[in-house]
């Protein structure tokens, strides 16, 4: 009987020394694993940032870009509405009547 008490002391001693001895290791991969989870938030920030950017740049430059041509289609209207059509027979007159209203079409747009 003493002898199994003595058994189960020393499994017991023994199972204590693994925990404590192990103890360091457990702590530093915690450590590791909250600056881990810490470095992949930041990076997902920077990401999402990064992402919000460039949507806010592509769509400046689209509008840039639609106003652009807002701009020139109206010139275009204006420089056929200045042209003389009474001067122009036949098909001359009937193809600047078809690009007016291409740009009006294209203006509606």
């Amino acid at each position: 009987m003493v002898n199994k008490i003595g058994v189960l002391a020393g499994g017991m001693v023994i199972g204590m020394l693994i925990l404590v001895g192990c103890e360091p290791l457990y702590q530093r991969l915690t450590e590791t694993k909250d600056d881990c989870m810490k470095k992949m938030s930041k990076v997902k920030t920077k990401a999402e940032t990064s992402l919000a950017d460039v949507k806010q740049k592509v769509t400046l430059k689209t509008d840039n870009t639609l106003d652009s041509m807002d701009e020139k289609i109206d010139d275009l209207i204006k420089y056929v509405d200045n042209i003389d059509i009474s001067k122009l027979k036949g098909k001359s007159k009937m193809l600047l009547m078809d690009m007016k209203q291409k740009l009006m079409t294209l203006k509606q747009k």
